[in-house]
């Protein structure tokens, strides 16, 4: 596609070869003639009065906003140097560094920098930086506009994720009136004109994803547009931003309220962003459609179950377990906007509003199942992953689960650290992986679900799970039936169910099907700390409260830790992003001939010392005693 045709496109104007005052005179047509003249223009936009904001500064954001004075920038813990003459393409660090160099979070910390410090000089750093991104990157560079171009053609810069864009437009949209002191009048025309055509680049590009993408397109034209209202076409990119978050509230959201990624860190994403379009609009005096309460009123009651008693979220897939304390604060936010007394109680730790009704609970489109005895930091809590792979950002943990108990959370799923393939224990390379989850690999493969993709988006309620919740016990089972290995070639499928006895006692029951012998790994993904085993029954070390653990199988099978290791990767949680560090992992393995039973009987208490375990089969039985306390149950009921 040729300049003219690209401009046509954005309904706006070639600036190429246009002496300053001819350029103007087109830019201010961009804001809809409303100004006679670019000093008047100018002067407009320094009138308008600033929004208040924090001028607080830690030492580290003085030290970054310092580093940025000189071109060196700091993301995630990995500091560079880009020159005085910045290249916006060029990526000196991992895979996300230069992502984040064009998403422009430092800018908040320049402006907050001259808030705190009376220094001009880092707003003025801020104002400069967007001047110099936009005079290097015109519309015109992204690749979009070229045909047949896939991904791996463009360059990981400025235009290799339109999220740089629609985030970065969001920024300088927000920090507007902190800027505009630093730029000339034909500066500020030039600003102003790049954002316009960012705007449109959204319009066009934003529907080529179909996942979490379009939510934060749409996001960032919503609130650019929002507060750059002398644009032009603001109104239309308003109307457009809402019919995509309307149209994609349909699509991903799904009746239990999970988003259709089926990841705690993308759906609370997406409901920020939802809330966020809907408080913008509200600031703007826009109605807000009724179906966004209700659709998001779903995400809100789903996030609310996925919090754990000690104040962690459930990681399932790419999610932070440190997240905990962001998805309170939204509960919180929107419990005293809608008059939520349960959102309000959780979202305060129980400083204000009311307990919950519910307690556990079934999520039967996206299949997570959570059972908990109270909202109180020390009830015991589950949540069991018995969904599909998901529409993206999945690990291989299909039958995984979570457990916390006394105040703790014992077993977990290991986070996400960082999207890069550069280290051993990043996502792509350890994080998603069968053997980093309490889950079976089979002959030290993972899980095939990613080889399916028809398997992958979640449909209608998952009719071949169970779930039960009496006064005895409560119970959820699952099934992984796609085999492990490349494209399935091993075919082995894994039935699983978690049956709880209240107030403190679980049992795993597992049964692999298929043909031939097979190496078994049965594991425990645990929270960091050590763990230790006498008499057959493994336990962590807290000094407050403690997980005990009896493994069994039908075929010989022995146990052992796996922390902190390498070659493969093993041992390893992330509670936040660029966190890592080593957590253990108990193995159970068994080379045995299918089919094979296995099970897990746990039980949280206090103190150093493990109460008495005894699990064993007795044909269909399955007979297990906690201190002295004995039960039955029926496998086969058990994992029908």
């Amino acid at each position: 596609m040729d300049r003219a045709d690209i401009f046509l496109k954005l309904r706006s104007f070639d600036h190429q070869d246009l002496d300053p005052d001819a350029f103007d005179g087109r830019a201010l047509e961009l804001l809809g003639d409303a100004f006679a003249s670019t000093d008047e223009a100018h002067a407009h936009f320094l009138a308008r009065e600033r929004r208040p904001a924090p001028s607080d500064l830690s030492d580290d954001e003085r030290r970054k906003a310092d580093d940025c004075l000189g071109n060196v920038f700091d993301f995630y813990g990995e500091r560079h140097a880009v020159g005085d003459d910045i290249d916006w393409d060029h990526n000196p660090g991992t895979a996300h560094w230069v992502h984040d160099l064009n998403r422009f979070s430092y800018l908040d910390t320049l402006v907050r920098a001259t808030r705190a410090t009376g220094d001009p000089a880092y707003a003025r750093k801020g104002a400069g930086l967007v001047l110099d991104w936009v005079d290097k990157n015109p519309v015109t560079r992204s690749p979009f506009w070229a045909p047949r171009v896939g991904l791996a053609d463009v360059p990981n810069g400025a235009w290799r994720s339109y999220l740089n864009i629609a985030i970065h437009t969001r920024r300088w949209a927000d920090l507007f009136e902190e800027l505009v002191p630093f730029w000339s009048p034909h500066e500020l025309l030039r600003v102003l004109k790049s954002i316009h055509d960012q705007l449109g680049y959204l319009e066009h590009i934003i529907p080529t994803m179909t996942n979490n993408w379009v939510i934060i397109g749409a996001n960032g034209m919503m609130r650019t547009a929002v507060r750059l209202p002398e644009l032009r076409d603001a109104a239309h990119f308003i109307d457009y931003a809402w019919d995509k978050v309307l149209t994609e509230a349909k699509r991903q959201v799904l009746a239990d309220g999970m988003q259709f990624e089926l990841t705690q860190g993308y759906h609370g994403c997406v409901e920020r962003l939802f809330l966020d379009v809907m408080k913008t609009s509200r600031e703007a005096g826009m109605d807000v459609p009724e179906k966004m309460e209700r659709v998001t009123a779903r995400m809100l009651d789903y996030s609310m179950q996925t919090l754990t008693p000690d104040g962690l979220q459930v990681a399932f897939n790419d999610s932070d377990p440190g997240a905990g304390q962001a998805t309170r604060s939204r509960l919180a936010e929107e419990g005293r906007r809608r008059g939520r007394a349960d959102w309000l109680y959780v979202g305060t730790n129980g400083a204000e509003g009311s307990p919950p009704d519910v307690l556990s609970q079934a999520f039967e489109h996206g299949g997570v199942y959570v059972m908990r005895t109270g909202w109180t930091p020390d009830s015991a809590y589950l949540a069991f992953d018995g969904g599909p792979w998901g529409y993206s950002h999945q690990h291989n943990d299909r039958l995984g689960f979570w457990l916390s108990a006394l105040g703790r959370s014992f077993l977990i799923d290991p986070g996400r650290y960082l999207y890069d393939w550069d280290n051993p224990y990043s996502f792509d390379m350890y994080l998603k992986t069968t053997r980093a989850h309490s889950t079976i690999t089979i002959d030290g493969q993972d899980q095939s679900d990613r080889f399916f993709r028809d398997t992958w988006e979640p449909r209608d309620r998952l009719a071949e799970n169970t779930w039960i919740v009496g006064d005895a016990f409560q119970r959820v089972a699952g099934s992984h039936t796609l085999g492990y290995g490349e494209n399935g070639c091993i075919q082995v499928a894994h039935r699983r169910s978690i049956t709880f006895f209240p107030p403190d006692v679980f049992l795993v029951l597992d049964r692999l099907t298929g043909d031939g012998e097979h190496d078994v790994h049965s594991r425990l993904q645990f929270y960091p700390g050590d763990l230790a085993e006498k008499d057959g029954v493994w336990h962590t070390t807290y000094d407050d409260a403690n997980l005990a653990v009896l493994p069994l199988m039908e075929a010989d099978f022995d146990g052992a830790v796996e922390k902190g290791l390498y070659e493969p990767t093993r041992g390893w949680y992330s509670q936040r992003v660029n966190q890592i560090e080593p957590s253990p992992t108990l193995v159970v393995h068994a080379r045995a001939a299918l089919p094979l039973r296995g099970a897990f009987l746990m039980a949280p208490y206090r103190g150093a010392d493990p109460p008495a375990l005894a699990l064993e089969f007795d044909g269909d039985a399955v007979r297990l005693e906690v201190n002295g306390v004995e039960q039955t149950t029926s496998f086969n009921d058990a994992i029908r």
